[in-house]
């Protein structure tokens, strides 16, 4: 892992990390994006505590929007996050 993303892990507060096992577990390859009702079931948290988690992640950099897609259940539209891309050395 580089210097930046073991930076970002380590100013998380104790509350975002009840959904870093989540996400590690959802995010197989780095350009997944999640939606937090995934979240929510990879966690076992409420969806009020992974959404409130997921935009302090959002507002500190760890996370950011997703693309847009469909519903496969419902057809709505969902907006997941997912880890910022970084350059390649």
């Amino acid at each position: 892992m580089s210097d930046t993303g073991t930076s970002k892990a380590q100013d998380l507060t104790a509350a975002q990390h009840q959904i870093s096992p989540g996400l590690a577990i959802g995010w197989r390859c780095p350009m997944c994006a999640l939606h937090r009702s995934t979240i929510v079931g990879l966690t076992g948290l409420p969806i009020n505590v992974v959404s409130g988690r997921v935009n302090e992640l959002k507002s500190s950099g760890y996370l950011q929007h997703g693309p847009t897609r469909r519903c496969r259940i419902t057809g709505r539209t969902i907006h997941p996050v997912k880890r910022p891309e970084t350059e390649v050395a």
